[in-house]
């Protein structure tokens, strides 16, 4: 009998993608082979998100669509909304085939059982990554419970990685020429709320800085995923503005703007104008930088003037971008009985609102580096069926442009115009 093949898709959060590159490596050491296919899989795993309904969704359609294609396969569906997708199979023989496994038991899919424990950071590790900006993962699971979040319900409690993994898989991916570590989490801000002698996640940047700054300053970097607004606080900038490696980018999980909805979502814990200062005090240390968010709208209890407070509130802040996503009823959450709920057509009318305006503001910005010529640093990621090559620069903005796009690294780039999706670029050099 020949090696088994395993077949992985994955859904959702970069988390999940991490995870998965994690079951990849540990298969392959089992000397099992990734099939190119489904097809030609003897074992399929769906890596699910239960973020929003249309993530489930999809993992649902995707493992109903898969066994069409393998129906001689064993399936198992994991991730945040395992159980979901399970309890949806209608198809006996497909059910039959299926095995869920638990987000709280996914690193199962590593070990023997018996080497998994629910109090310690889950063995999941990579040496490589198959996109061109590997992941690491500081930190797992939540306690904030936000009412709209199924994830602390799916996942564990906050857990922390210690301090040396993470400088060791950063320095193996980084030894691989790699140009850039995106640092991720469920939550990072609860980074060392269970081991407090590790500090929290400012101080795993700046133990990054100092063991990897030296070697790696001028030819690599560090993106963060996701920061709270709350952490950028006056220790937050000062590690922003000492910090040689991260990339002059953040992105906010701020959701909402109006006081009522912030309170409403279980997110009373900053406020608005709290984010505009902290703003404004990044101009002092980052001349130019790229600022993205998420933002849910059409949360229960939602008005007009709600709406038009965020639209002031990002009319009014250097924001580049932003993920937008109309409120989604999420199982077991205290929002999905909340009353006052936003029918789901004024939800999508009022999210178009808000993407029609962070897409102007998302022009204006781009508009600023070609007309300044502002030269950047460009992680190649692949070429395009055009013929063009297609990365990302340290703000955050895809860029395009003609020649080679297959080595590691940064390129040197200068935008010379608008790209429908980001920037037309020029290439200054080859490679640093």
């Amino acid at each position: 009998m020949g090696a088994t093949r395993f077949f992985l898709m994955t859904f959702g959060c970069k988390v999940n993608q991490y995870e998965t590159q994690a079951i990849r490596e540990a298969w392959c050491g089992r000397g099992w082979i990734e099939a190119d296919k489904a097809s030609c899989a003897d074992i399929i795993v769906i890596n699910s998100c239960a973020i929003t309904y249309t993530g489930e969704r999809d993992a649902r359609w995707a493992l109903t669509r898969l066994y069409r294609e393998a129906p001689h396969a064993r399936f198992i569906v994991t991730g945040c909304a395992a159980d979901l997708v399970y309890q949806s199979i209608a198809d006996q023989t497909l059910r039959a085939q299926t095995q869920c496994v638990l987000q709280k038991d996914k690193a199962m899919l590593l070990h023997d059982p018996a080497m998994v424990s629910k109090d310690i950071y889950p063995p999941f590790a990579i040496t490589a990554f198959q996109r061109a900006r590997p992941i690491v993962k500081i930190q797992d699971g939540c306690s904030h419970r936000c009412t709209y979040c199924i994830v602390p319900t799916v996942r564990s409690k906050p857990l922390s990685r210690p301090p040396a993994d993470i400088v060791r898989e950063a320095r193996t991916l980084l030894a691989k020429g790699y140009g850039e570590l995106i640092l991720s989490g469920i939550n990072m801000k609860q980074y060392g709320v269970d081991h407090p002698e590790y500090g929290d996640m400012w101080d795993i940047v700046m133990l990054l800085e100092r063991e990897l700054a030296e070697e790696y300053a001028d030819r690599a970097r560090i993106r963060l995923s996701s920061v709270e607004p709350s952490q950028l606080d006056s220790r937050g900038l000062a590690v922003l503005e000492a910090s040689t490696l991260l990339c002059p980018h953040l992105h906010l999980s701020l959701q909402h703007t109006a006081p009522q909805i912030l309170r409403l979502m279980g997110r009373g814990h900053y406020t608005i104008e709290q984010v505009a200062n902290a703003v404004s005090s990044l101009s002092s240390i980052w001349p130019r930088f790229g600022l993205g968010c998420d933002v849910i709208m059409g949360f229960p209890g939602e008005t007009e003037e709600d709406v038009a407070h965020l639209l002031d509130a990002i009319r009014a802040m250097p924001f580049t971008y932003a993920h937008i996503f109309p409120y989604s009823p999420r199982p077991n959450t205290a929002a999905a009985s909340f009353p006052n709920q936003v029918p789901d057509k004024l939800a999508r009318e009022r999210a178009r609102r808000v993407r029609t305006l962070f897409a102007e503001k998302n022009r204006a910005f781009r508009m600023t580096l070609v007309d300044k010529r502002v030269p950047l640093r460009v992680i190649p990621e692949h070429r395009s069926h055009q013929g063009q090559c297609k990365g990302v620069c340290e703000y955050y903005i895809s860029c395009f442009w003609e020649g080679s796009g297959e080595h590691v690294g940064f390129e040197r780039v200068s935008p010379c115009g608008l790209h429908e999706q980001g920037l037309l670029v020029e290439r200054e050099k080859a490679r640093e």
